[in-house]
């Protein structure tokens, strides 16, 4: 039924076949997984089920590989505070909600951190892993982060990175095209802060 476009078919199919292998050799399968892996509602359940058991390895080595970077750049970052004296960016969690006063959560804090100085760092990520998946919606994961920031120092440095990546580029790539009518010819007088102005009422008006 086909037979006179199976070439063109064929020749497609080849073509895509290779465009998709190329992703075998960059790191996007693994950005996926670090990305859901920061989820603490899908973690690695996702992977194991879908992906094959030398996919899901490779992938586990690829987060190690990533988490040690960022251990790595953390300790440096410990040790430039220690010689210059500057203090180190707050790990405290979040006031709103929290119990006590702050002289108490001060002091648990202070407990957290010294219990966490002294284990080996490479058991936060398998603590993480192995802990029960939450039941969180999207909209909670970065607060999670923001209540475990303790618990999982690093980690939480990572979804920070990570989480803030939008999943789609749509939404900048309207804003550069709002931009471009605000910005016509016959207005490349604007002052910055009167075109900001203008962006922030069009992107509420537009968005209620």
């Amino acid at each position: 039924k086909f037979l006179t476009i199976k070439p063109s078919l064929q020749a497609g199919l080849d073509n895509l076949g290779k465009w998709y292998r190329k992703t075998d050799n960059s790191d996007a399968y693994f950005i996926c997984l670090d990305f859901e892996m920061l989820n603490p509602s899908i973690k690695m359940a996702y992977f194991v089920d879908k992906w094959d058991a030398k996919w899901v390895e490779a992938g586990k080595k690829s987060l190690e590989s990533r988490f040690n970077k960022y251990l790595v750049a953390h300790s440096n970052a410990e040790v430039n505070t220690a010689t210059s004296g500057e203090p180190l960016p707050s790990t405290a969690r979040p006031t709103a909600g929290c119990y006590g006063s702050s002289w108490m959560r001060s002091a648990v804090q202070a407990h957290q951190a010294a219990s966490l100085a002294n284990q080996d760092p490479y058991q936060e990520l398998k603590s993480y892993l192995e802990a029960p998946l939450e039941d969180l919606d999207d909209g909670e994961v970065v607060r999670w982060w923001g209540h475990h920031i303790l618990t999982y120092p690093i980690l939480s440095w990572m979804a920070q990175d990570y989480l803030a990546i939008p999943g789609s580029s749509v939404a900048a790539e309207q804003a550069f095209s709002s931009g471009g009518i605000t910005g016509a010819a016959r207005h490349n007088h604007l002052l910055p802060d009167v075109f900001e102005a203008l962006q922030l009422l069009k992107s509420t008006y537009c968005n209620g």
